[in-house]
């Protein structure tokens, strides 16, 4: 990774730690309902409405594969991903952190699927590392689904 620092947005799923890139975020707002999507594809939940735009709802935990898992989710993560908004709904949304190139350790030919999101790990202080996740990624595996009914 070249010498410069990175800036992401940390916040929390399953008791562990994600960062999504901050320039890919438009804005983070407090959850609401969710109008569900039949035969849409496991991760996304549904749909809400912004301002008038309506907004698909990706819950990447699902992705994980924590779908036996019932989380609090209190924030959404309205991020922009190939020309795309959409919605990531977080159980909390920590801090932006700055980390150095020294800090990020860069994830390469992850062995397990739902690995393969994450590209990089970031150790910043004391806590633990922070796993940056490719929402390109988690979006073309999204639209590369085929639903068969």
């Amino acid at each position: 990774m070249k010498d410069e620092s990175k800036e992401m947005i940390e916040f929390r799923l399953a008791r562990k730690s994600y960062g999504i890139d901050v320039l890919l975020v438009q804005e983070i707002i407090q959850s609401t309902t969710i109008t569900p999507i039949p035969y849409a594809h496991p991760a996304i939940t549904g749909i809400i409405q912004l301002r008038g735009e309506i907004l698909p709802v990706i819950d990447f935990s699902r992705l994980l594969n924590n779908n036996d898992l019932h989380l609090n989710y209190t924030r959404f993560i309205v991020a922009k991903v190939k020309g795309h908004s959409v919605v990531f709904p977080v159980e909390e949304v920590n801090d932006i952190v700055r980390a150095s190139s020294e800090q990020i350790v860069e994830i390469e030919d992850a062995q397990d699927v739902k690995e393969s999101f994450i590209i990089a790990e970031v150790q910043v202080g004391s806590k633990e590392a922070i796993k940056l996740v490719d929402f390109t990624k988690v979006l073309d595996t999204i639209q590369n689904h085929k639903n068969i009914a």
